[in-house]
C-alpha cells in the first residue's frame, strides 16, 4: 500500500468518526421523538381547524417525514455504540 493510499485511509475514517460523532452527540432519540410528537399533534390541531392550507399541511409532512429519516439514521449509530 502506498503513502498515498494510507493517507486516504486515514481521511476517510477520521470522516466516518467525524460523522458517528455528530450523530451521537447530537439529540437523543427519545427528544427527536417527542419533538416529533409534539409538532405532529400540533398539525393535527392546526388540520382540524381549517387554519392550514393543503400546501402548508405537505410541507409540514414532509419535515416531519426528514425529522423520522434523520431518527432512523441516529437509531442505527446509537445501537452501533451500545454493542
Amino acid at each position: 500500500m502506498t503513502d498515498n493510499e494510507k493517507s486516504q485511509l486515514i481521511a476517510e475514517a477520521e470522516n466516518v468518526e467525524a460523522i458517528r460523532d455528530f450523530f451521537t452527540q447530537w439529540y437523543s432519540v427519545e427528544t427527536l421523538y417527542e419533538t416529533a410528537a409534539k409538532c405532529t399533534n400540533n398539525l393535527l390541531g392546526l388540520i382540524s381547524r381549517q387554519q392550514i392550507c393543503d400546501e402548508e399541511r405537505k410541507d409540514f409532512e414532509n419535515f416531519i417525514d426528514q425529522h423520522l429519516m434523520m431518527i432512523d439514521l441516529l437509531k442505527k449509530f446509537k445501537s452501533d455504540e451500545q454493542e
